[in-house]
């Protein structure tokens, strides 16, 4: 030991940091309660990725349960095709929507477990796309501005970030 630092302060010193560190996992256990948060970002209008979001989701469920998740999926871009109608496609820019009634169903019941789907606005005026007649089942709660904007404001707020 230093004689500037005598065996009794090295010893008190320790047990502080020995305490602070058992604080610290304490603090950490307690946060595996708090829901997972989590922003799923898709600007593919390819329904393969689309589909691999979904079952994203789907795990992320099945393994934490929907009381602890905080799901958001941002549509922007091609990634709109995800709840956009089939028949929708003829009246928009897109090419082809992929809310056919298996997805349809699929939303539905993602969304009675509390995820939501966030649309860009930008995305929708460029391509033309009206969101309650084109898209399937999206509130206006959930057209974001900027999708960009939105996915950057997620993670501010602490939203882990997922690109399938």
């Amino acid at each position: 030991m230093s004689r500037f630092f005598p065996k009794s302060l090295w010893f008190l010193t320790l047990s502080a940091l020995l305490s602070l560190s058992t604080g610290c996992l304490k603090s950490n256990a307690s946060t595996k309660s708090k829901p997972f948060r989590v922003v799923i970002h898709i600007n593919s209008a390819n329904p393969k990725v689309q589909q691999g979001a979904l079952r994203n989701v789907q795990n992320i469920l099945k393994e934490v349960g929907p009381e602890k998740a905080d799901i958001r999926v941002l549509l922007h871009s091609g990634g709109v095709t995800m709840v956009l109608l089939p028949d929708a496609a003829q009246r928009t820019l897109f090419k082809k929507g992929h809310a056919d009634n298996k997805r349809q169903a699929l939303l539905r019941k993602l969304r009675k477990l509390g995820v939501r789907f966030h649309v860009c606005a930008n995305t929708l005026r460029s391509k033309k796309t009206d969101r309650a007649r084109d898209l399937f089942e999206v509130p206006a709660k959930d057209i974001v501005p900027s999708g960009v904007v939105a996915l950057i404001k997620f993670q501010q707020a602490g939203y882990a970030y997922v690109k399938p």
